[in-house]
């Protein structure tokens, strides 16, 4: 029932009233629910033993100023405050209160009782003199003010003797306080149980505990983290022996869920929604992935950008599932139903590019730096969304991202395949990533050397990694000793190593065991570590390639090399455009840090992840952004290297158009390449055009067209034994005598080598060597290990073969003579 009394100032009050027959010795109850908080004016009234005109009888009061209750006798309409108590206890806006009187000849005693508590309550006794014959009972409401009108409401309202409990316990619901630990509601109070009587995922429960006469707590040995239990209640009794066979309830136990790198990574992003395409809204998004077999939760994890920061919700992200976060007001995700989340504090996509971190704590788990030349030449209009290539591989990588080009994006779903990035070459389009590669290293300090990559290292956690062994480096010194290493740590780049000297050696270098953030091993492992990098000298950098007169669309570039055998450090280095009709350009090619080592190239150019997309996305780490790089002049130039405030140039070339190749009719978009990089930069005659099957340019890869400068094969002897006799004794027991020692020259640094002892009827002997790499001049320890660990006296021959891919080819034979003696 609810009252229908009008908005006023002035008090009103409505009545029901029930003609019920009692004696004088009667037990009545009372059981009714307020949806209201009957305070200050507003009250209830229950009428009992009463007449019909309400004007005697006994009264009890609700509410009104005290949210007290108050027994009242009325006489002729003349009211009396018998008793009064629970003062402050309607005060709420939600009243389940049972009120139990016990009408006796000569007084009349009241109880009342919460729904949440176990017993009742004594108001108090009032002498009863009431006539017997009175016999109406029922209730009012009573309220002034406008805030009062229509919400005055009694759910349930019952007029009785007291009714004996019959109903069995009912299990309310189930609060998982930490993972194995339960709380359990019940809805009256029961028995304490035995541990056997409950039951989650097939087990009993390890201990339990009462809390109060309603609730327990309890510990089962085994649960299913984040995911459903049910707990089975056997057999369980309330205070009044009412038993109920089988209760049972479900609910989500949460447990923590760590988050290590790239187990949540960025999948899809739309920086420009306008103009939307197909189902999308005209927002922006963001897609995160769980790329791990077991859910997630989320609120453990920040994302910011660098002008904003907020906290993801509570959200349990399931294996292998995909979220949408976003900030759209409208409706416009509301097809993904429960796969996407409004943020009101989202970041915003900056068109122009943006960096997106995603952190558990303080740790990194995936990082996004956005780049607007991702988009595909034919879907950069705006209404398209970046995707995640390979979604197996966290690296964070600009060539494992595409646009879309069906609906504008896949929000909640598989991505879309990429298309093929237009190139001259053809189809060079990737699924997976370019492989990694060691790019860099650097003494961080005496004892303590990084080694680089070019992609995110796998990370190194025994607590969670299951990447296998730790990364190893192999060190030889220029002098043929062996330096010992020891693995440290991870960053964010590459890999640290501890190293045994005390100060920086020039060394030949292996690393094994090292893997990328997609799992996978290094490519290029062998290289030479340097001391430090060298500031350059005349012919130490040579021009390799240039660009001048690139297709619409791309751009110019120009390409050096380092032909020498030592490390060349770039910071500085400037590039001088001269030409007939314009004054000289000065251009600062390279203004940080960054070394150039043996053989290897470096290109120049104001968009190196074009160049890289278009012709080879393998040789991205060996592009550099400049982004004062000038259109060459397409007629011709001279061109210059230099350091900043040197008079000195490192390198001299002159190009025009005529030295491209007479067959060619049409010469935009074609290099010139040197056919050697040892070549003279300034003899127009090692500069050739770039071959048609690379697509008429080789950026930062080996030029197409390279001829060899040598015309006949050195003589020279490179090795040499510096114990050419071993005794049996000394073989035996001494601590060397296991090993011969190799005495090496070799005409530059980078030499592989493979070493094998052979009888003179040309059988093998022991276990070669393989693949050592070595230094220019040092000493290498060669073992002796045969099958039966004996040799018999006789001569031998150390045949040795010493691979290096920029120079000749040195096989030698050496005669060792073996003595028992």
């Amino acid at each position: 029932l609810t009252s229908a009394i009008p908005a006023a100032t002035a008090k009103q009050t409505a009545t029901i009233l029930q003609k019920c027959q009692m004696d004088s010795n009667t037990w009545l109850e009372a059981k009714f629910s307020l949806s209201i908080n009957p305070s200050s004016a507003n009250y209830i009234e229950a009428f009992f033993h009463c007449d019909s005109l309400r004007q005697n009888g006994w009264v009890i009061r609700m509410g009104d100023a005290d949210d007290d209750i108050q027994l009242i006798l009325r006489k002729n309409g003349q009211s009396q405050t018998i008793l009064k108590g629970a003062k402050g206890y309607f005060n709420r806006s939600k009243s389940n209160i049972t009120l139990r009187i016990i009408k006796q000849p000569e007084q009349i005693i009241l109880l009342y009782k919460d729904s949440a508590w176990d017993q009742f309550q004594c108001l108090g006794a009032g002498i009863d003199t009431m006539w017997n014959k009175q016999s109406f009972h029922g209730w009012s409401i009573t309220q002034s003010g406008s805030s009062a009108a229509g919400k005055h409401k009694v759910e349930q309202w019952y007029i009785g003797p007291p009714r004996p409990d019959k109903n069995p316990p009912q299990l309310l619901k189930i609060d998982w306080l930490q993972p194995q630990i339960a709380k359990l509601y019940f809805s009256e109070p029961i028995q304490i149980p035995e541990r056997n009587q409950l039951i989650c995922n097939f087990n009993a429960a390890d201990t339990l505990l009462e809390i109060t006469s309603r609730t327990i707590t309890v510990k089962f040995p085994v649960i299913r983290c984040n995911e459903i239990n049910i707990v089975h209640c056997q057999n369980f009794l309330d205070t009044a022996n009412n038993v109920a066979p089988h209760l049972l309830d479900s609910s989500l136990a949460e447990c923590p869920t760590p988050i290590y790198a790239n187990q949540i990574i960025f999948t899809e992003i739309m920086v420009d929604p306008t103009p939307s395409l197909g189902h999308l809204p005209d927002a922006q998004y963001l897609e995160i992935y769980n790329t791990t077999d077991t859910a997630k939760w989320l609120q453990t994890l920040t994302l910011s950008d660098p002008q904003s920061y907020c906290i993801l919700p509570k959200y349990l992200l399931p294996a292998k599932s995909f979220l949408i976060l976003h900030n759209d007001p409208d409706t416009g995700f509301n097809f993904l139903k429960n796969k996407a989340i409004r943020m009101a504090n989202l970041p915003h996509f900056n068109i122009d590019g943006d960096e997106l971190l995603l952190k558990y704590f303080n740790d990194t788990i995936h990082q996004l730096n956005y780049n607007d030349k991702w988009y595909h030449p034919q879907y950069s209009g705006g209404g398209y969304s970046l995707e995640k290539t390979n979604l197996q591989c966290g690296c964070i990588n600009n060539f494992n991202w595409h646009s879309n080009h069906d609906d504008g994006g896949t929000p909640g779903t598989k991505n879309s395949l990429p298309l093929n990035w237009p190139s001259p070459r053809g189809t060079i389009s990737k699924i997976e990533p370019p492989q990694s590669r060691i790019v860099n290293h650097q003494w961080q300090t005496n004892q303590i050397l990084e080694i680089l990559s070019n992609s995110s290292p796998e990370i190194d956690n025994s607590s969670h990694s299951k990447s296998g062994p730790l990364p190893q480096l192999t060190l030889i010194s220029a002098d043929g000793d062996s330096i010992r290493s020891k693995f440290i740590n991870t960053t964010k780049n590459g890999w640290v190593f501890q190293i045994e000297t005390k100060e920086p050696i020039e060394a030949s270098a292996k690393i094994i065991n090292a893997k990328d953030c997609a799992h996978r091993f290094l490519m290029d492992t062998q290289f030479l570590v340097f001391k430090s990098p060298v500031e350059p000298e005349v012919g130490d950098i040579q021009f390799n390639e240039v660009m001048f007169n690139a297709n619409d669309g791309s751009v110019d570039f120009l390409e050096l090399i380092n032909p020498n055998n030592k490390a060349i450090e770039l910071n500085g280095l400037e590039l001088l455009i001269e030409t007939d009709q314009l004054s000289v350009q000065r251009i600062l090619l390279c203004n940080e840090s960054k070394i150039l080592y043996p053989n290897q190239v470096i290109c120049f150019s104001t968009n190196p992840y074009a160049l890289a997309k278009t012709y080879n996305p393998e040789r991205n780490p060996f592009h550099q952004i400049c982004t004062v790089f000038p259109n060459l002049p397409a007629t011709g130039a001279t061109l210059k290297l230099t350091k900043s405030n040197s008079t000195q140039f490192i390198d001299i070339m002159q190009y025009n158009d005529n030295m491209h190749n007479d067959l060619i009719n049409e010469t935009k978009g074609i290099s010139l390449e040197k056919n050697h990089p040892k070549a003279p930069s300034s003899s127009q005659q090692f500069w050739i055009s770039a071959a048609a099957t690379v697509g008429y340019a080789t950026p930062a890869e080996s030029n197409s067209q390279l001829v060899n400068l040598n015309t006949s094969k050195t003589n020279k002897k490179c090795f040499s034994l510096l114990d050419n006799i071993v005794g049996l004794q000394s073989y035996l027991n001494s601590e060397n005598s296991n090993q011969l020692q190799l005495a090496f020259n070799m005409p530059q640094p980078g030499y592989i080598i493979t070493a094998s002892i052979y009888n003179m009827q040309g059988s093998l002997m022991g276990v070669p060597i393989f693949q050592v790499m070595i230094g220019k001049e040092g000493i290498l320890p060669i073992p002796i290990l045969t099958a039966n660990g004996t040799l018999s006296e006789g001569n031998y021959i150390i045949h040795i073969d010493a691979f290096h891919r920029d120079a000749d080819i040195c096989t030698q034979n050496l005669r060792w003579i073996y003595l028992n003696r």
